[in-house]
């Protein structure tokens, strides 16, 4: 396999499934990198909607694992996204959010 340029096989079985989730996120984090985790910053009187296009943002440019909602407006999200993606996030929305 190291041969063939794989330096990570992973193994999966055909008849019970066992290694499929560490394949899922090998795959993902060769697509995106790492998971981050991404808060939204309750809505403001100035742009009340905002947030909703950025949660919106967030799901057309990432696979979203997680998206939790506090009851003063406050949004956590898991993702995987690529770190392009996440700059440009940043650069519309940089007082609106943050990513760790």
């Amino acid at each position: 396999i190291s041969r063939l340029g794989f330096d990570n096989p992973t193994a999966v079985s055909s008849i019970t499934g066992e290694g499929m989730e560490a394949l899922q996120r090998l795959i993902r984090e060769r697509l995106f990198g790492r998971s981050v985790t991404v808060r939204v910053f309750p809505p403001t009187l100035a742009v009340p909607d905002a947030s909703e296009r950025i949660v919106s943002a967030i799901y057309e440019h990432g696979m979203v694992e997680s998206d939790r909602r506090s009851e003063d407006g406050l949004m956590t999200l898991e993702v995987w996204m690529a770190s392009s993606a996440q700059a440009r996030l940043l650069a519309r929305w940089k007082e609106r959010i943050d990513i760790k």
